[in-house]
């Protein structure tokens, strides 16, 4: 019994031993393997580094490593060798346990992309362990960002950014004021690789060096102008205005019309040829009439447009014309406001325009309208002079006011009206 019990002591006692020396064994030895650049370049060397570190008990060690196909091998160190035919770099046998550090160049051929892995083999006493470390490399890829006016790029930022091959990048863009996201553009979007180039925030695919550029564009307005009733054109008719821009709207009446009404998105406006609308922040529909400038059933009406001769004729077609008399001058310096580009100019003494009498003229309802330019306190503008003393009517200036009289057919009645204000300029 005591033998049998000593037996059983010993066994256990070799099989701890054994266990202790495998854990020591394992926890000691390592191979890791490096690379001298984060990412490969095609046809640029890259480094590779083994450092193996072998258990002070391994007697013997050997180490190959099988890069990606394709690619050149160089300067292998510590005796190592090139394997070609089957593709293998190789150290060893060491017969020793000291530490070394293998390494040597690999460079990809052109057309090499993506990622690649490297994979090895430590050999320590016959037992195989398998390279640690890196053992995959991609290639790098850059991305160059930018905006145009109106805008920026706030994910990733605007910059040159480099990311692993096949990393999905966010960019997002953002818009100034009274500005608008248009499209991203760029060697990425030509490449297809931009999930969708007309929103502002979308992803970009990296298999490549690429550029993405965020477009934006100001703000712009319809501004539409028209002419309600004929007689004038408008032009333009419509106009993309840039916000803060200005808008031009040029109004050519036609002969013998003038602007009578502007409304701005339906609102009056003050009458201005062109018609500009300043600082331009929202939409605007211009609409524009015009008036004839010969009255409606006119019994007479001279324009005083002919510029030369004694004559002023009649244009309300019933042939009244008129003479001209005494000191009287044609002037195209004083033309009154859609009258054309002559006037007359008396002298306050005997200058006046006279037409014969007719029974047109024998009114007892009627409206008198005229356009002067004067300094004068008094003085006849319009006289019907009446034989005898009845049916008379006159417009005149008294004390620098303009005054309308009218005998009827009773010559003692005269009825007088005189403006409020003067009308010297």
């Amino acid at each position: 019994m005591p033998f049998e019990y000593f037996d059983a002591t010993l066994s256990l006692t070799l099989i701890l031993s054994i266990s202790f020396i495998s854990l020591s064994y394992a926890q000691i030895t390592t191979a890791v393997s490096g690379f001298s650049s984060t990412h490969y370049t095609p046809t640029v060397p890259l480094g590779v580094t083994i450092t193996v570190n072998p258990a002070t008990t391994v007697n013997v060690y050997a180490v190959e490593d099988t890069p990606p196909d394709g690619w050149t091998v160089s300067d292998i160190n510590e005796g190592g060798n090139w394997d070609a035919v089957n593709k293998k770099v190789k150290w060893g046998p060491f017969f020793d346990h000291n530490q070394r550090a293998l390494s040597y160049t690999v460079t990809a051929p052109a057309d090499a992309i993506g990622s690649k892995t490297f994979e090895g083999i430590a050999s320590f006493d016959g037992v195989d362990m398998t390279i640690a470390g890196d053992r995959m490399i991609s290639t790098s890829a850059t991305l160059t960002v930018s905006s145009s006016t109106g805008g920026s790029v706030t994910t990733p930022g605007e910059d040159t950014y480099t990311y692993d091959y096949g990393t999905v990048v966010d960019i997002v863009a953002a818009t100034d004021a009274n500005y608008h996201f248009v499209n991203w553009t760029g060697t990425g979007v030509d490449a297809g690789k931009v999930a969708n180039s007309d929103v502002e925030s979308t992803n970009i695919t990296m298999h490549g060096n690429y550029t993405v550029i965020a477009n934006f564009a100001i703000d712009t307005f319809l501004v539409t102008a028209s002419v309600s009733g004929g007689h004038g054109i408008v032009s333009p008719t419509s106009q993309i205005v840039d916000y803060n821009g200005t808008a031009t709207i040029n109004i050519t009446p036609n002969s013998r019309y003038y602007i009578a009404s502007i409304t701005d998105n339906g609102e009056s406006v003050s009458i201005t040829n062109p018609y500009v609308i300043s600082n331009v922040t929202a939409a605007h529909t211009v609409v524009v009439t015009f008036q004839s400038d010969t009255p409606l059933l006119s019994t007479a009406y001279w324009r005083f447009e002919e510029g030369e001769n004694s004559t002023a004729a009649d244009s309300s077609g019933n042939g009244h014309d008129g003479t001209l008399q005494g000191g009287i001058t044609w002037t195209s310096q004083s033309a009154p406001k859609n009258g054309g580009d002559w006037a007359l100019q008396f002298d306050g003494v005997d200058g006046c325009v006279v037409v014969p009498s007719h029974q047109d003229f024998y009114l007892l309802s009627f409206t008198l309208q005229g356009w002067i330019k004067t300094t004068a306190e008094t003085g006849r503008i319009l006289f019907k002079q009446a034989m005898p003393a009845q049916n008379l009517f006159e417009i005149f200036i008294d004390q620098g006011k303009v005054c309308g009289g009218v005998v009827g057919a009773d010559s003692s009645q005269y009825s007088r009206v005189t403006s409020s204000t003067s009308i010297n300029d």
